[in-house]
């Protein structure tokens, strides 16, 4: 699974993909459909979100 941005706007998950026809499917408005893959674009989350996020753990680390 990944995410998508639609150009007309919100992001959304991808659960599967049809090579033959270029569709992603997600589930929008209470229903599954199937969107063509020209109406969308990958999504990248906000620099924001990673500047806080911790990415080594300090357990186990001698606090100076």
């Amino acid at each position: 699974m990944f995410q998508i941005e639609l150009l007309s706007g919100g992001v959304f998950w991808v659960y599967a993909v049809d090579p033959d026809t270029d569709n992603f499917l997600i589930f929008r408005r209470d229903e599954w459909r199937w969107i063509p893959i020209d109406t969308c674009k990958p999504y990248y989350p906000p620099a924001e979100s990673y500047l806080k996020k911790q990415f080594i753990s300090q357990i186990g680390r001698a606090h100076v």
